[in-house]
């Protein structure tokens, strides 16, 4: 592990890892609070490391010191659930000798009010050899030295929770400005490095500099391979970049690409949904997320909100069946979101909505009473329209 002032989650992370492993090393890159204090005192050996704008610099200072034949590394703010933990000593003690590392999911919990979670492969595990090493001044990776020595990643359903992760504004905003400063000092290190050039991209995406973002991933996918794992995104985040200015017709440009490519992957299909409802071809959204409910495509390194394969993907399905005026349909995917997301207020209006044009009063009623309890404003909105239709 590599910390700094991370008191308020490291005794949390620790708790929850120290059943599980033979030896806990925490680096430390100059806390102020009491971090060193709580690793200490849970057993962990503490080194100190000054900052110097790498995360993999401190990351490969923290192998250094191990002492097994095997690395399992974390963030201060995660945990990982006993039962993903308790079966880590089995993955190595009956690793083929090819297997290099391991993969595994992490999973972000939602922000406050959202359901669902985002889940993201990393090579959590991996063998403890001097040719392995984190690349990379921010969002590290050991995958490219494994692939460089020509080894073997394998797939786990073990996962560990980013149990501490700031949704906050606030938080989100420091997070992105570190990211861009040591991204940009990544590029200067490695220039044209695509996987460098797609931070670069969705940071600028989620910080709404779009042109910035644009640039970089075009530049991105000049330099990319189509089998990289992060290709299927760039395609994703160029559509939205078109989305966001208004220029559908780009956007679904961009998917079709991306597509021809990957045509089940969840993320892309989400989009083209959108985006063909957004211009009016109702047949293609229709095959869009029919297909990503249905074809799912799996087994590649990804990361992916889930609420696109669950709620959002039949509320938006459900929305595409009220346009074409098949009912019943939109009734049954409204549903099956509600089923996944019980307080979800769009689905919840959109059900209502339809009762009303069905002519179904009494369960528009009762969606409107589900609603009051959530959402105040929008269920007596719901109730004014249907008394007006009520005469």
């Amino acid at each position: 592990m590599i910390v700094r002032d991370e008191e308020r989650v490291l005794g949390a992370c620790l708790e929850s890892v120290s059943p599980w492993v033979d030896e806990i090393i925490v680096v430390d890159t100059g806390s102020t609070d009491r971090t060193v204090e709580i690793a200490q005192k849970a057993g962990a050996k503490v080194f100190d490391f000054p900052w110097r704008d790498d995360f993999s610099a401190a990351r490969n200072e923290s192998i250094r010191h191990a002492t097994g034949d095997w690395i399992f590394w974390m963030d201060a703010d995660d945990t990982i659930p006993p039962e993903s933990g308790q079966k880590l000593h089995d993955l190595v003690r009956l690793a083929e000798h090819r297997v290099t590392g391991f993969i595994m999911q992490v999973h972000i919990p939602p922000a406050p009010g959202d359901n669902g979670f985002t889940v993201v492969d990393h090579v959590k595990l991996f063998r403890n050899r001097p040719e392995l090493r984190f690349e990379g001044r921010i969002h590290e990776q050991i995958l490219e030295s494994i692939n460089r020595v020509g080894g073997m990643v394998q797939r786990t359903p073990l996962c560990v929770v980013h149990s501490g992760y700031d949704h906050s504004p606030e938080g989100q905003r420091k997070k992105r400005a570190r990211d861009l400063k040591l991204l940009e000092l990544d590029l200067k290190d490695r220039p044209g490095h695509p996987f460098v050039l797609f931070n670069i991209g969705m940071t600028a995406f989620y910080m709404k500099e779009l042109d910035k973002a644009q640039a970089a991933l075009e530049e991105c996918l000049a330099v990319s391979k189509p089998h990289e794992s992060t290709v299927r995104k760039v395609y994703a985040m160029l559509a939205g970049c078109h989305e966001q200015k208004g220029d559908h017709a780009g956007a679904r440009a961009r998917l079709e690409q991306g597509l021809r490519l990957y045509p089940r992957d969840p993320e892309l299909l989400f989009r083209a949904g959108n985006v063909y409802r957004e211009l009016g071809d109702l047949a293609k959204a229709e095959q869009s997320y029919f297909k990503l409910l249905n074809e799912r495509e799996e087994g590649h390194i990804d990361s992916l909100d889930v609420t696109m394969t669950t709620y959002k993907a039949r509320h938006n399905f459900a929305l595409v069946y009220q346009d074409m005026g098949r009912f019943g349909e939109a009734e049954k995917q409204w549903l099956a979101a509600l089923q996944a997301h019980p307080e979800f207020v769009p689905s919840l209006l959109g059900l209502g909505e339809l009762y009303l044009r069905m002519g179904r009063y009494g369960d528009a009623r009762a969606v409107a009473e589900r609603v009051e309890g959530i959402a105040p404003g929008q269920a007596q909105a719901l109730m004014e329209r249907l008394r007006k239709i009520r005469g």
